[in-house]
């Protein structure tokens, strides 16, 4: 099945099957601390290292907003729960994917404290959790060229709003 399954791909989403990573380079960035109680914006970006132009379906990232868990948040070593919008999905159609041109980048954010609750002073730490699950070269079809990715973790300091400590 494997072997027929690669037969049918064109030779940029073979590529991308075995070795998909130095196609794409992802980045986070997160401000280093922020008050309890003010948003939290993660910036997450994809750079084109292909020299193709890429269709990359946004679900499950930060391209599409919060429609499922592509993070892991933790503090102290304890995940902090997901609790977001967790969506069913069908086929996708062409409006779900964006493209990704040659040395070209796509960035989104996201405030974290829109579905995780980082009310809590502390250090959290945010990890991509989740793939692009179609990337091709090739206008969509049925069948889907998923993508590891592999984004470095960020880290954000939650401090006391020293002004409601205060008393003010």
């Amino acid at each position: 099945m494997a072997a027929a399954m690669c037969a049918s791909m064109t030779g940029i989403d073979r590529a991308l099957a075995v070795d998909g990573s130095k196609m794409i380079e992802c980045r986070m960035q997160i401000p280093d601390q922020v008050r309890i109680g003010s948003p939290v914006p993660l910036t997450f970006e994809l750079v084109s290292r292909s020299r193709h132009s890429l269709r990359i379906l946004t679900w499950n990232t930060p391209l599409e907003g919060w429609f499922g868990r592509y993070l892991r948040v933790t503090a102290d070593g304890t995940e902090i729960p997901y609790r977001g919008p967790q969506v069913k999905r069908g086929a996708a159609d062409p409006g779900d994917y964006v493209i990704l041109r040659p040395g070209k980048r796509l960035r989104a954010v996201v405030d974290l404290t829109q579905v995780y609750a980082l009310s809590a002073p502390g250090r959290y730490q945010v990890a991509f959790d989740g793939r692009l699950h179609d990337v091709t070269q090739n206008q969509p079809g049925a069948e889907r060229t998923p993508q590891q990715l592999s984004c470095p973790d960020v880290a954000v300091t939650v401090r006391p709003d020293s002004r409601r400590a205060a008393g003010r």
